[in-house]
């Protein structure tokens, strides 16, 4: 079973293209990133039970935007 977690990444670039994000912890995780209306959606996958500290979601959520930023070459 997987188990989603979804957030958004605000100010982000308007792009056609799927970007993909391997986030490891444990088991492996991925995490889909695609821009949206509102921002970048990141989802993420995991076996299981998905649960985070906060210190984690913000290690995932800094390194979605250091992704974005690789991909986009947007620096703010």
């Amino acid at each position: 079973m997987k188990t989603p977690l979804r957030f958004l990444l605000a100010d982000a670039p308007d792009l056609d293209d799927a970007m993909v994000l391997e986030v490891w912890r444990g088991d492996d995780m991925l995490a889909d990133v695609r821009p949206g209306a509102d921002g970048w959606a990141v989802t993420f996958f995991a076996h299981g039970q998905l649960v985070l500290s906060l210190d984690e979601l913000d290690e995932i959520r800094r390194r979605a935007e250091e992704f974005v930023r690789e991909e986009t070459g947007v620096t703010s």
